[in-house]
């Protein structure tokens, strides 16, 4: 018409006419509802409008409305680009059975480069794929400042993309899949940095975001509020992804509230796993396949069990971060290990709760080193942790201190396999019951101890320790602990033997051991004295070196010292990795121990260092 002035179908008609790159440029604020309706033919002469040539549309904060008769817009052009910018699109519908009802709002097929700009797509339904938007062009999908809300669809509520997609400072609001991707749905690789995911919701799966295939990246952006009746509230990935600096939160689902991790590897670094809700299991995170997270919050998560995290298979590494404030109403309020691996470095782990397993429950291969273990508690035992399986398990460098259980207040170790404690400190833990089980409570299976500290722990059955498996000692300390039988209870009659070398057991509330059959703690070049009760209930096994205050722990062998004060010096920073009681000068413990002592010291400093070793667990 005069002055190229024509209504928006004829103008799309116009530009596939011509070939090249064709504007389109709509009046400001102008409303485009589609009349001519008749779907299923690909000319832009009825239903939806058809762009079947390189094109841009200016839309001048216009809208393109379809009022249910079609889909409002079909794009199929073999390469070039083609882009959207300033754009309402809603009302799409397309009718028919799948696959012919897929991407509502606008469907995309060829090769050809798209970018939407500033665009919004919202109020489209599909009763198949795409709500919004179900893209399929090899070309690749670039959606800028843009907002997808209010769609639906059978999967991909908000968006269904199959096309490699980029994605800024956008948000996908209010979407809904009644099986998977409420808010979007991944099947090749995409890219998304500061990025919104809220109020989506799902029946299965993925309720902000299902990434199926391909290679899912994330920087920065929040998934929240987002609702599943099946599994990840906030997202659900069967293929690698990697966020960085994004925030899950206030997620709900009946497993993993916020991130359901199946398949590939993730991998997250920074950012923040907080407030989500499950009504079974996994309220943060739920993994089962290779995993690294680092610097990661998990906080406030809750569940009936894992409310932080469980890990069901793969390897998963920690690194850093916060899991803290957890609640599980059963098992595991921080993070729960049921197979695989799992290794955690530099993390804290405080004030999260459970029945059993506080802080955490690690029940396949698993290292922590250099973490925080602190003010968590569980209602059965296990305040700290709860260790079980069949695979080693070692903490190192680490603190456990402050939680509390009725049994357990610290460690409840019931499996099978080997535990090692090295260079940690296990203090100020709580067993409250009028029974329980001492702090460290050794049920079955080995545990090694070895250059740590066990200080200010009380429990019935223990101060600090309870033995009714294998536990084996070796320049350790074991002070200020109270309990009305021992420090260190071992019930051999029910499998239960301590052997401790080069340790010190001094300073506790109560007397310093008791064992129900003789023969169940075995001595070496350690010290048992200046507890506020007697040494030792039950005769020991000694094999040299020995220092005890009284005659009670039975020391037989000729280089034993019974019925001799210590004359050791207060818990201190005394240098290593855990305090310790170092020998005063006048103390009969200095020169006079094993001239097989190991080679250093509980701090890790050579012996001897004088003319012999000391007995005990530190080198004067």
């Amino acid at each position: 018409t005069a002055g190229d002035v024509c209504s928006f179908r004829a103008a799309v008609q116009e530009s596939n006419s011509r070939g090249g790159v064709q504007p389109i440029v709509l009046q400001t604020g102008a409303l485009y509802r589609l009349t001519v309706a008749g779907a299923g033919e690909d000319a832009s002469a009825t239903g939806d409008l058809d762009v079947l040539d390189n094109t841009t549309i200016t839309g001048n904060g216009s809208t393109l409305d379809a009022a249910g008769i079609d889909r409002a817009m079909y794009v199929a052009i073999a390469g070039g680009s083609f882009s959207i910018d300033h754009l309402t699109i809603r009302g799409g519908n397309p009718p028919g059975p799948a696959p012919n009802n897929i991407g509502a709002g606008m469907l995309t097929v060829g090769g050809v480069a798209i970018t939407l700009d500033t665009v919004t797509v919202t109020g489209n339904t599909s009763g198949y794929a795409g709500g919004g938007l179900l893209t399929t062009n090899t070309g690749g999908v670039v959606l800028r400042s843009s907002t997808i809300s209010n769609n639906s669809a059978v999967a991909g509520g908000g968006m269904a993309s199959l096309s490699p997609l980029t994605v800024t400072d956008s948000v996908f609001s209010g979407n809904t899949g009644t099986q998977v991707g409420g808010g979007l749905l991944t099947q090749a690789d995409a890219s998304l940095t500061n990025v919104e995911f809220t109020g989506n919701s799902t029946d299965t799966g993925g309720a902000g975001i299902f990434h199926q295939s391909g290679m899912f990246t994330m920087v920065g952006g929040s998934v929240h509020d987002n609702a599943a009746n099946g599994v990840g509230g906030g997202m659900a990935l069967t293929d690698s992804a990697s966020l960085t600096d994004v925030v899950v939160e206030r997620n709900t689902a009946a497993f993993a509230g916020g991130i359901c991790q199946v398949l590939g590897t993730l991998t997250m670094t920074r950012g923040r796993v907080a407030d989500n809700h499950t009504t079974q299991t996994a309220g943060g995170l739920l993994l089962e396949s290779n995993a690294s997270l680092t610097d990661v919050v998990v906080e406030q998560n809750t569940g009936l069990d894992g409310a932080g995290a469980i890990v069901l298979l793969g390897t998963v590494s920690v690194t850093g971060g916060a899991w803290r404030n957890n609640t599980a109403s059963r098992n595991g309020g921080g993070l729960v290990e049921w197979s695989g691996s799992v290794t955690m470095n530099g993390v804290s782990v405080t004030g999260n709760s459970a029945e059993m397993g506080g802080g955490l429950i690690l029940t396949g291969a698993a290292s922590v080193s250099n973490s925080t273990v602190s003010s968590n508690s569980a209602s059965l035992r296990g305040g700290g942790v709860f260790l079980g399986g069949t695979d080693a398990i070692s903490i190192t460098g680490s603190t456990i201190s402050g939680n509390t259980s009725p049994d357990a207040g610290a460690v409840f170790a019931a499996g099978s396999g080997p535990v090692t404690v090295t260079t940690s400190e296990i203090s100020g833990n709580t067993s409250t019951g009028a029974s329980g089980m001492g702090p460290v409570a050794v049920l079955s299976g080995s545990m090694t101890i070895s250059r740590s500290t066990l200080a200010g722990n009380s429990g019935y059955l223990g101060g600090a320790l309870l033995a009714i498996g294998a536990v084996t000692m070796d320049r350790s300390t074991v002070s200020g602990n109270s309990s009305a039988i021992a420090a260190v209870m071992v019930l051999a009659s029910s499998g239960g033997t301590v052997t401790a070398r080069d340790t010190t057991i001094t300073a506790n509330t109560g007397p310093g051991l008791w064992s129900n059959v003789n023969g169940a703690v075995t001595l070496r070049n350690s010290i048992v004295g200046a507890n506020s009760s007697i040494s030792c209930i039950g005769a020991v096994t000694s094999n040299g070196y020995n220092l005890a205050s009284d005659g009670t722990c039975g020391l037989s062998q000729p280089t034993d010292l019974s019925n001799t004060a210590p004359n050791l010096g207060a818990l201190a920073n005394n240098g290593g990795p855990t305090r310790t009681h170092l020998p005063n000068a006048a103390s009969p413990a200095v020169d006079t121990g094993d001239p097989a002592c190991l080679a250093t010291d509980q701090r890790g400093n050579t012996r001897p260092n004088g003319a012999a070793c000391d007995r005990g667990a530190v080198e004067r």
